[in-house]
């Protein structure tokens, strides 16, 4: 096993912190790729099931997959990711007849008597009595089903229709022995934003195994039963069943591996993973990887909900990601027309040497999971800077995006910088930095990954700023020039690392293009025509896009200069007059729980272009309002557990919101993305008494750092001292080059803010 995670589990009142774990957080507004019970870290198996396909009147990735509020169940999926989805298993009893399509086979389900677990999930089909057991390897989906009711009973095997904004298309069908079939099928996209971030097709490749023989396998294309699987068979909306004759308390145990490569390495990855029929002891060993995941970061103290917020923000963050390889190693290569299969290199032990991801949103990653992986688990910077290489190697550009060995143009920016930068200064390593320099340097050029989709950087290059043109053709131009602004200056900071002095005028030089669009006369970021005047009409709460701006609006967006907080300051006349703004914005969002729909509000915390917000007062001079104002967010934005409620209502995007959560609840951030060359720590209170980060030994000389915080009660927000190691700490940040080595941070509460503690400014 390349993963062996060191770290304590939590055993606070007999709870580990997979107990902790709820899945059904604001599942009401869930996305495909957001609720995977039966999964693994990073799992390429993300088994759970479907109550909303994206099958007609749903057909699209928004609003499907498993959804709270929803009444009935369509099918057991194991693939829920971006823009990735497929195979399709339902058991059931009676006369079902599968010709009749999704509709007729689906069952209602009840939460009174369902399971939600990190790497298990329990249910019960009502219409078939029948209860539904799911957990999974990485690779493999595991089954058990119990048939409460005797007679005949059907497990269907779906590689057809729409799921999750994909189409199934071209399915093939074998059946190897009784108890055996395999295939694939084809993910297609459907078009609008579908179909620009899946510019070529992947096939899904599959094995499935059952416990025990069916009396006939049958299959079936379209509104068409085809007749007994005696031979393989292909084409577009294909099923095929296994028929049962059971009798009450029966269990059927199915096993379903996966791959994106080859039926080859699917077989391999289910013969490799689970060469067993023990599901509990694949449940346990699932329930005990989440413990050893998720016990890196232990708690005590606080309330009970914020625990069960904390350790499922942290499941989150671990969860929405997938790893693309098989257990050889092998990986899926569709960077270009055709699809090939890649090699990982390999350890002494024959195991990849890292992990290669499929993975959306690393837009504006810096202010969430960049830090908290770095904190926690610092190996998956080095897996995600290691596939951007390769995916560099492979197509001779960084991706903004990446499916199934494939990049995708959607989004802006090239945020894979932020990412390495920030793993290279704190000392994660195990990538070429010298190719790191040449992929990023590339990606931020005209033509490449900054550019790519816009084709507009040349001339923006030219002008400083990207320009607004009319009829607006350049998507989110002033939120594009303050991306560019903030990943130049990451890339000039690693330039200076390697001592590229060069290098490192050139792009700082660069980061200072945002300064181009501040617009004195209103004191916020505005868009710019290519003439050089101001986009008119202008309102700093329009919405976003097509109006200048990148899903957010210029109150939320003027902010990003979190590489040039002075120098945003001083435009706006001082930094009591940037505070004074700032708070502003968080007092009109306070009713509104500083969340809101794309482009909407003076702050959202919904999504990523504001959530660097509320720690910038400690770059300014005024820390308790950070302290205060994180809380807020923190609690209001944040702070529920229900169904309804969590990440901000909004769009969790693969973990990100929760990171940023989980970053406010143990009292550390980096609103510069940890990519200064001597990265820091930013200190606001955590919500629990104490806070324990166990420290990968592979990365960092200490053991624990640890973080206490005194009288700590909901009202004392306010830090009035601190001391790290013992010595009084004046500051409100410190240098990841302490964390690393371990410790003890303390901090005092209080009710009211110290406003002569943390006051002394931060480096530069």
């Amino acid at each position: 096993m390349k993963k062996v995670l060191l770290g304590s589990v939590l055993a606070e009142a007999g709870k580990t912190p997979a107990d902790y774990v709820d899945p059904w957080i604001e599942s009401t507004k869930s996305r495909y790729f957001f609720f995977n019970t039966a999964c693994r870290p990073f799992g390429l198996v993300n088994l759970s099931p479907d109550t909303s396909p994206g099958t007609a009147p749903i057909t699209g990735r928004w609003k499907s997959g498993y959804r709270y509020q929803d009444k009935h169940v369509y099918g057991m999926t194991h693939v829920h990711g971006w823009h990735t989805a497929g195979l399709l298993v339902m058991p059931t009893t009676g006369a079902v007849n599968p010709c009749d399509g999704m509709e007729a086979w689906k069952s209602e389900f009840s939460h009174d008597d369902e399971i939600v677990q990190a790497g298990y999930h329990k249910l019960h089909l009502d219409r078939y009595d029948v209860d539904v057991e799911l957990t999974s390897t990485a690779r493999v989906g595991f089954h058990r089903y119990t048939f409460n009711q005797t007679g005949q009973a059907d497990l269907l095997v779906w590689l057809g229709g729409a799921l999750g904004g994909q189409r199934m298309l071209d399915a093939r069908i074998e059946r190897v022995t009784d108890r055996e079939i395999c295939g694939s099928v084809v993910q297609s996209s459907r078009g609008g934003a579908a179909k620009i971030a899946q510019p070529n097709e992947a096939r899904l490749f599959f094995v499935i195994q059952l416990d025990r023989a069916p009396s006939e396998w049958k299959a079936w294309q379209g509104n068409k039963e085809i007749g007994p699987l005696t031979e393989p068979i292909r084409g577009n909306d294909l099923g095929t069943f296994a028929r049962f004759n059971v009798k009450a308390g029966d269990q059927l145990l199915v096993k379903a591996g996966i791959s994106w490569c080859n039926l080859k390495e699917a077989r391999n990855n289910l013969e490799t993973e689970l060469n067993h029929w023990d599901f509990d002891r694949v449940r346990r060993e699932s329930r005990d990887e989440w413990n050893q995941w998720l016990g890196k970061i232990e708690v005590k103290g606080g309330t009970e909900p914020q625990k069960i917020k904390f350790y499922t923000d942290l499941w989150h963050s671990l969860l929405g990601r997938r790893r693309t390889h098989d257990v050889s190693g092998t990986y899926p290569n569709r960077m270009g027309p055709e699809r090939i299969v890649g090699q990982l290199p390999l350890d002494e032990n024959g195991q990849p040497k890292f992990w290669y991801m499929s993975f959306d949103a690393i837009w504006i990653m810096r202010w969430n999971l960049n830090t908290l992986w770095g904190l926690g688990w610092p190996e998956l910077m080095d897996d995600f800077a290691n596939t951007a290489l390769i995916a560099y190697k492979d197509c001779g550009h960084l991706p903004r995006s990446m499916t199934t060995g494939a990049r995708r143009p959607i989004m802006t920016g090239c945020h894979l910088t932020d990412l390495m930068v920030s793993a290279y200064q704190k000392g994660i390593r195990g990538f070429d930095e010298q190719l790191a320099l040449e992929a990023m340097v590339k990606g931020h050029s005209p033509g490449s990954t900054m550019d790519r989709g816009y084709d507009d950087m040349a001339l923006s290059l030219r002008l400083g700023y990207v320009p607004m043109r009319e009829p607006p053709k350049s998507f989110g131009a002033a939120g594009r020039t303050m991306e560019h602004a903030m990943l130049d200056w990451s890339l000039a900071q690693y330039a200076k690392a390697l001592g590229q002095d060069e290098l490192y005028d050139t792009f700082m030089k660069r980061s200072g293009n945002w300064r181009n669009l501040f617009d004195k006369e209103t004191g916020f970021i505005r868009p710019r025509m290519k003439d050089g005047s101001w986009k008119t009409p202008f309102d700093p709460l329009m919405d976003a896009n097509r109006k200048g701006f990148v899903e957010a609006n210029s109150w939320q967006t003027t902010w990003m200069a979190t590489h040039d907080v002075q120098g945003l300051a001083d435009l706006m006349g001082g930094n009591d007059a940037y505070c004074d703004k700032l708070n502003y914005a968080f007092e009109q969002s306070r009713e509104f729980d500083f969340a809101g729909a794309y482009g909407k509000g003076y702050v959202s915390y919904g999504n990523q272009p504001a959530c660097g917000m509320a720690h910038l007062f400690n770059y300014a001079g005024k820390p308790w309002l950070s302290q205060y104002w994180v809380r807020q967010v923190n609690e209001r934005t944040y702070g529920g557990i229900t169904p309804d409620s969590g990440y901000g209502g909004h769009d969790e995007d693969q973990g990100q919101m929760g990171g940023v959560s989980a970053l406010m609840s143990i009292g550390l951030f980096q609103a510069r993305g940890g990519c200064d060359v001597d990265p820091i720590y930013e200190i606001t209170a955590p919500v629990f008494d104490e806070v324990t980060i166990h420290l990968d030994p592979r990365y960092y000389p200490g053991k624990i750092f640890r973080i206490v915080a005194k009288n700590n009660a909901p009202e004392n927000v306010y830090i009035q001292s601190a001391r790290l190691n013992g010595n009084p700490l004046e500051n409100c940040w410190f240098y990841h080059r302490d964390f690393i080595k371990g410790g003890l941070l303390e901090l005092w509460l209080g009710p009211k803010p110290n406003k002569a503690w943390g006051v002394k400014p931060l480096p530069l």
